[in-house]
């Protein structure tokens, strides 16, 4: 976990702390008095947990869950569930971690560690708490941050589609924060950690990929760099099946990067005047002899190169 979302979590467990406090003074009657025992981890009966009635539920692959489990199976379980203690020793809503809660169902555990709240914690904190303890997830993919973080968002009235928060996160990182809802998302990332400019590059483009990548993702049938390649051909027919095929069967994000080249100056060659052909084919094999001595983000820039090379070489 970053230092980063490290301090977050604190700042929100330390608000979360007064508050319990608060509330149990204004009970009693008299003055606050500031403890940190608000919180504690037990082994708790799968029996009694039970969805929290007031957070959405999260649709999970049956996949997602049998990999988890076979997981679970030969390590255990490295980080607890989060619970709320609805009704003491009897009832406890879950907060974060169904996935492996339902991993331990299937593997037929009685019971299961969890991080237990007090039963006062005002929901908005309630959720706030479960996007963090998900965000810090040693696991979590750019797919599933994105999803917390537009979730987050429409819970709370800030946006209602994937492009109003793209329209938001654009705006909080070029800093032309205006109205009550710009101010309230750039406060809530604050709060959980996140970058605006390092959730554009990476988590919010996932949310207007194909369907059947996101898919891929979560099942962990291809990784997100592979993804990010297969996504960039999308529109391109052939292409992008084919790099879907590849990735899909393992292979790397390199390999993919050079697939799409190979396939890219294919097309654009045929495109080319068989006068300008000779020309243009010296300079591919020139630039792959280049692309050995440069890096991953240079390779790229020499890509576009390339492609605007062929373009001014076409009739």
């Amino acid at each position: 976990m970053s230092a980063r979302k490290r301090d977050a979590a604190a700042a929100i467990e330390e608000r979360m702390a007064a508050m319990v406090e608060q509330s149990k003074e204004r009970k009693r009657g008299s003055r606050p008095v500031h403890k940190r025992t608000w919180r504690d981890v037990r082994r708790l009966p799968l029996e009694l947990i039970k969805p929290n009635p007031g957070q959405p539920r999260v649709e999970f692959t049956e996949g997602e869950i049998d990999k988890l489990a076979a997981s679970m199976a030969e390590l255990g379980l490295i980080q607890p569930i989060v619970v709320i203690e609805a009704i003491p020793e009897e009832e406890y809503h879950l907060v974060s971690g169904e996935r492996r809660l339902r991993a331990a169902q299937k593997l037929g555990w009685d019971s299961i560690e969890a991080v237990v709240y007090p039963p006062d914690i005002a929901p908005k904190d309630q959720e706030l708490v479960a996007v963090v303890e998900n965000l810090n997830r040693v696991d979590l993919n750019p797919v599933e941050v994105a999803h917390s973080i537009l979730g987050l968002f429409q819970r709370r009235g800030l946006v209602g589609t994937k492009e109003d928060l793209r329209f938001r996160i654009n705006r909080i990182r070029k800093g032309r924060i205006e109205d009550h809802e710009e101010r309230e998302a750039a406060r809530l990332l604050e709060t959980l950690g996140v970058s605006a400019d390092h959730f554009r590059k990476r988590a919010l483009k996932t949310l207007f990929w194909p369907q059947e990548l996101v898919l891929a993702i979560r099942e962990g049938k291809m990784s997100f760099e592979a993804a990010s390649v297969v996504a960039s051909a999308e529109g391109e027919g052939a292409l992008y099946e084919e790099l879907f095929g590849a990735a899909f069967s393992g292979a790397s994000a390199e390999q993919l990067r050079r697939l799409r080249r190979e396939r890219r100056r294919e097309r654009l060659a045929r495109e080319i005047p068989e006068s300008r052909q000779a020309g243009y084919f010296r300079m591919v094999a020139a630039s792959k002899a280049l692309e050995r001595t440069l890096d991953s983000k240079r390779r790229a820039r020499l890509e576009e190169l390339m492609n605007e090379v062929a373009e001014l070489l076409k009739d």
